[in-house]
């Protein structure tokens, strides 16, 4: 009935000149579409809960030491969340404590294309690499975090000499 009457109304105010006000007038005309809304937004909040939950243990079980269980856990985070920059750090950080180097560069990788002016994230890719033999690679990395925080003497300093020194 109210709804016959609401659908009357807004028939009416259409044609006699008045403004639909569809703040009123959707949830009537079209119930479900506002509760498929609320259903996605929560989902979307439920599954960002999870992903910060699962980076916390995560990050709990790293400080413990039990690298194996942090790395499942940040698994669990990415997966939810994959472009997570504290799981992306964390994430690599198991893989170098695990000597899995190739898999923190490719952690590096994604954090780099994240956050492309991140002068730390460049650094630690160029110590990643580094670390892999990637030397030339590694030093596009440690000069791209030299230019990016010039007042930096870590950043400064981790440059590699690509001449050899002068006698």
């Amino acid at each position: 009935m109210i709804r016959t009457l609401c659908v009357i109304a807004f028939t009416l105010s259409s044609g006699v000149g008045c403004s639909s006000l569809p703040s009123w007038s959707e949830p009537i005309l079209h119930p479900g579409r506002d509760v498929e809304e609320r259903k996605a937004e929560l989902a979307e909040t439920l599954s960002e809960r999870r992903a910060d939950t699962q980076l916390k243990a995560a990050q709990a079980r790293f400080a413990a030491g039990e690298t194996a269980k942090c790395r499942t856990l940040v698994e669990e985070s990415l997966s939810l969340r994959p472009d997570s920059i504290p799981a992306l750090r964390l994430a690599a950080e198991v893989a170098l404590a695990e000597d899995r180097g190739a898999d923190a560069i490719s952690y590096y990788r994604r954090l780099s294309e994240v956050q492309p002016g991140d002068a730390q994230t460049h650094h630690l890719l160029g110590v990643a690499l580094e670390i892999e033999g990637q030397v030339i690679e590694a030093n596009q990395h440690f000069e791209r975090a030299a230019q990016l925080a010039p007042g930096n003497p870590i950043y400064q300093m981790s440059q590699l000499p690509t001449k050899p020194p002068l006698r």
